[in-house]
């Protein structure tokens, strides 16, 4: 199942964020874009979103306000931090190319299962 879901959007919500939020993205990532989006905030961030989403295997975070270099270090760690965690379940995981779909972020498990398994 992949994002949005209710109580990913009613955190949005509670933090005031304005975002474009993909359904490409997993539900394992959840916990880390949490903390991702606290750490912005108290770094001064405006909460805009462009758009979040998956793509070539890791997590990608695009936002209007350009001059924070603490915001954009921010996202640059846990963009990174994302090529190492099953965007499906959250445990840790490593990129891989899913049975000729596209670049994935999967643990054992959920690499085996392929993208039809995740429930998407």
């Amino acid at each position: 199942m992949a994002w949005p879901n209710n109580e990913f959007l009613q955190l949005i919500n509670d933090r005031g964020i304005v975002a474009d939020i993909n359904d490409s993205v997993g539900k394992g990532w959840f916990p880390l874009v949490t903390k991702m989006f606290d750490e912005m905030i108290a770094a001064g961030w405006d909460k805009h979103v462009v758009q979040i989403k998956e793509k070539f295997g890791m997590l990608r975070v695009y936002i209007a306000q350009p001059n924070i270099p603490e915001v954009w270090a921010i996202i640059y760690r846990y963009e990174e931090m994302s090529r190492h965690i099953c965007e499906h379940c959250g445990e840790s995981g490593e990129q891989v190319g899913l049975r000729g779909e596209r670049m994935r972020v999967a643990c054992p498990a959920h690499a085996l299962l392929g993208p039809k398994g995740w429930g998407e």
